[in-house]
């Protein structure tokens, strides 16, 4: 197949069948080192009689520029959140976004401060945010079982999760979470009606 058919793979199988497989290869590898160096993954353990484990995913997209050239191959490991059940491995999902209105009071306020405005992106933000509820996921085919589990099916292990992966209900969540906590020890405070974190005079006490 070629590498520049129109058609994104849909599996890791599909993209070894492919042409350009190699540079699949290497985005599926880049995503795999980024999950280690937040130990999203904790062991793989049993499966206990009554643990509803969730799915997961492979998303594989190719990136292009204005003249439609392709410019990145990128490969993500999501979960399949619609296999989650409330109650058992998820709770609360609400986090804010940022709305119209909000934005003209962000504006308005810094141009009353005479404050700079910067924008900002904080790569696999989700993968930051600390679970707040035990998760286990069915383990990826390119995951090594331990030795000692070698010789039984796949399907009665499965691995827990240590930090928010993409997909999962409460990531969204867990995200906020982890910025609001980081935001707070810098000395920012809160504007609970509009949940907006703005900078806490240095001279006045930390909240």
């Amino acid at each position: 197949m070629n590498e520049h058919d129109d058609n994104e793979p849909k599996s890791i199988d599909e993209c070894r069948r492919r042409n350009d497989w190699p540079k699949w290869n290497e985005a599926i590898q880049v995503e795999l080192k980024s999950l280690e160096k937040h130990n999203v993954f904790g062991p793989i353990v049993h499966t206990l009689k009554g643990v509803k484990h969730v799915g997961f995913k492979w998303v594989f997209v190719r990136k292009r520029n204005e003249k439609n050239e392709i410019v990145r191959y990128k490969a993500r490991l999501v979960a399949q959140g619609f296999s989650q059940m409330p109650g058992i491995n998820y709770d609360e999902t609400y986090s804010p976004v940022v709305d119209a209105t909000t934005l003209r009071f962000l504006i308005g306020m810094s141009v009353f401060e005479r404050l700079q405005m910067h924008l900002m992106d904080v790569v696999t933000a989700y993968l930051y945010g600390s679970l707040d509820t035990d998760i286990y996921m069915r383990i990826p085919g390119d995951f090594k079982i331990p030795d000692a589990y070698s010789s039984k099916s796949r399907d009665l292990f499965s691995i827990k999760l240590q930090k928010s992966l993409y997909g999962l209900k409460q990531s969204r969540r867990m995200w906020y979470n982890r910025l609001s906590e980081y935001l707070i020890k810098e000395g920012y405070k809160m504007i609970l009606l509009i949940h907006v974190f703005s900078f806490s005079d240095p001279n006045q006490d930390s909240p």
